[in-house]
């Protein structure tokens, strides 16, 4: 008997929610915001060559360092798997 009291007083609230919403306008910006918007928008924005060349001298230096550490893996794998083919052979042959 206690959940339709609950669904009621919610739907009621729901209700009080909504009709709290009617009448309500649009938010709607000042004329001039877009303006002033742009206005602090820098015009002629350059990067530099020495701060281009330093992020280019960046980018090489990640990409090689990552090309390095996928040799190392690489390197890694095929270790491993002729170790394991040795000691199957071992094991295959029966001479300790």
């Amino acid at each position: 008997m206690n959940k339709p009291k609950l669904m009621d007083d919610r739907e009621k609230w729901t209700d009080g929610v909504l009709k709290s919403l009617e009448g309500i306008k649009r938010a709607t910006p000042k004329n001039d915001l877009f303006d002033s918007i742009i206005s602090e928008i820098p015009e002629n924005r350059t990067i530099s060559i020495m701060y281009l060349g330093w992020v280019a001298a960046a980018a090489c230096l990640i990409i090689l360092l990552n090309a390095y550490v996928l040799k190392l893996q690489i390197e890694s794998v095929q270790d491993s798997t002729r170790d394991e083919e040795n000691q199957i052979s071992l094991l295959t042959d029966y001479t300790f």
